[in-house]
């Protein structure tokens, strides 16, 4: 049904990594043209321009066909990488964070002359730390325009923004567990904030792995007295 919705049109399919051997195998039949330059299964009968997209850097995915994490077949990939084209995220290059915030603030039907002015010096500052991209961008116009609703001038929703965004919304650097992982930002002065967050976060875990800071143990891994913590 797919390839029928896009005969003559454009085909994308994203996160190419997460197809499985299936999928991979079908698809690699249907991209075996013959004369013409038409798609298909049993029969060569679409027209079809198919772009594949992922998230995980081209040289890391090339890395992968050879050991043992492969997710896609080296074929498969070697059919499918006629013309490869990176675009490199706001981490590398933040140059076009600000047109890209602009997009995405229309994107979302928000009213053009309610789009933050206020922010902008904020994007281009911070741009390198947006790990996730796009959804980054949408994370933060939807706040913004929330708090606009809520009625919030935009300087004060400026610094709301400052404290919050890191805190709740940020998309962080990809890391196999979450959940016990300190982020630290060296931008941030220490004794003030990253002492203070580090202190919140080893309390959360306590009471995520002991259920209650009183049954966390004074020894490891903590080594801390649970009253030490209450104070945190």
């Amino acid at each position: 049904n797919k390839f029928v919705e896009a005969n003559k049109g454009i085909l994308a399919i994203r996160d190419v990594e997460l197809l499985n051997t299936n999928s991979q195998s079908i698809l690699f039949e249907f991209l075996s043209t013959k004369k013409g330059g038409l798609y298909g299964l049993n029969e060569k009968l679409y027209e079809i321009r198919i772009l594949f997209t992922s998230t995980i850097h081209l040289e890391t995915l090339k890395e992968g066909f050879s050991g043992t994490d492969a997710s896609l077949g080296s074929k498969f990939f070697d059919r499918i990488s006629q013309l490869v084209l990176y675009f490199p995220s706001f981490h590398e290059n933040k140059s076009s964070v600000l047109s890209d915030f602009v997009s995405v603030w229309t994107e979302l039907d928000f009213p053009k002359r309610d789009r933050p002015k206020e922010i902008e010096y904020w994007l281009e500052k911070n741009g390198s730390k947006f790990f996730g991209n796009f959804r980054d961008l949408q994370k933060l116009a939807i706040n913004w325009r929330q708090y606009q609703l809520m009625g919030y001038n935009g300087d004060r929703i400026l610094k709301i923004i400052e404290i919050e965004f890191f805190k709740s919304l940020y998309f962080p650097d990809q890391s196999p567990d979450l959940g016990n992982t300190f982020f630290v930002d060296t931008s941030q002065d220490y004794y003030t904030v990253i002492e203070k967050d580090f202190r919140k976060f080893v309390k959360s875990l306590a009471i995520k792995t002991y259920g209650k800071l009183i049954n966390a143990p004074n020894k490891k891994p903590f080594g801390v007295p649970y009253r030490s913590m209450e104070g945190w």
